[in-house]
């Protein structure tokens, strides 16, 4: 998509083009703004020479196949190779005392185990730490619905929380997990709060090691319609969907049987 030299500055409506995998804004002077483009999975090359865009700023699951270059190509950009996994780097912003934990808080959230996770998302609550949720939370966006993905898709590409497939359901427990616990100080949790509308949860992508599903971080999420969940073994705090009065529609699917149904 060419939309070289336009006078315009918002292009929010480029976020309902999930489809989309090349974009040019090339001299776009006034655009000065990217962040909706965060919601576009496919999206692989990306020119924003000329435009108004700060560097510092681009998001980070778009920094790999972003360019400000003047011979800048998409067909090069989109065949570029993904990033090597981002090494186990502290936030700068982090006092000593937090930067210790930081190490022991990955592993706690990066496990395909459930009570794991919920332990890591109680040290960082305990910390009480922004710049610890805002680095976790940084880039994970959540994209509209598709013909692929019916309720919308949590975009974790670049981000803390990228990984293959049998892991997803645990990482988006841990996401929603943080994303809900997380200080209003915190943008990036408030604008994942914000903009989550449908969810569709997957317990089983990895049938050996199926993941329970939370209800309780949903109250955070007081934009959301629609829940779908398939295939969790456990569904725990059901009763917090009762609290939660924008949800309109409700299902649970299960591959097999569910274990518990636990209100608490």
């Amino acid at each position: 998509c060419i939309l070289e030299g336009g006078a315009f500055s918002d292009i929010s409506a480029l976020s309902k083009l999930t489809s989309l995998e090349r974009l040019s804004l090339r001299d776009c002077a006034k655009v000065s703004d990217i962040r909706a483009l965060t919601a576009l999975p496919k999206l692989k090359a990306l020119i924003l020479t000329g435009t108004a865009i700060d560097r510092a700023t681009v998001p980070a699951n778009l920094r790999h196949f972003t360019s400000f270059a003047q011979d800048a190509d998409l067909e090069k950009l989109a065949a570029k190779p993904p990033p090597e996994p981002r090494a186990p780097t502290v936030p700068v912003a982090v006092s000593a005392e937090h930067r210790k934990a930081w190490t022991q808080i990955k592993k706690l959230l990066l496990t395909r185990d459930a009570d794991t996770i919920d332990q890591g998302v109680e040290l960082v609550r305990a910390l009480d730490d922004a710049s610890i949720f805002d680095e976790l939370l940084s880039g994970v966006t959540w994209s509209p619905p598709d013909r692929r993905h019916p309720c919308g898709t949590i975009v974790t590409r670049g981000t803390w929380f990228e990984d293959t497939e049998p892991a997803t359901p645990f990482r988006v427990r841990a996401i929603l997990a943080l994303a809900a616990a997380a200080p209003d100080r915190c943008e990036a949790a408030k604008s994942l709060r914000a903009s989550l509308k449908m969810l569709s949860f997957n317990g089983g992508a990895d049938p050996k090691h199926p993941c329970p599903f939370d209800a309780a971080p949903l109250t955070a999420f007081r934009g959301l319609e629609r829940l779908d969940v398939a295939r969790a073994p456990t569904i725990t705090h059901a009763s917090a969907l009762g609290r939660m009065r924008s949800l309109k529609v409700l299902a649970f699917r299960s591959g097999g049987p569910i274990e518990a149904i636990d209100y608490g």
